[in-house]
């Protein structure tokens, strides 16, 4: 069973990412999932960093303003 305040920031989070349009079809469903981490997996930090870097390809990208 899970501990008073995570269930109580788990609603705080699930209300704020139903604050606008939450009655739309799927929004319940889709929008706010918690999950509990597995240590075999990894950790957030590296759930984060591997998201991140499957979405930057440099798409619209003129310019590398770094390296000239």
């Amino acid at each position: 069973m899970l501990w008073t305040p995570i269930v109580s920031c788990l609603a705080k989070f699930e209300a704020y990412a139903l604050s606008e349009d939450g009655n739309e079809r799927g929004a319940k469903r889709y929008r706010f999932k918690a999950l509990k981490m597995d240590p075999a997996k990894g950790d957030a930090t590296g759930y984060i960093v591997k998201y991140i870097s499957k979405n930057v390809h440099g798409k619209n990208i003129d310019t590398d303003f770094e390296t000239g």
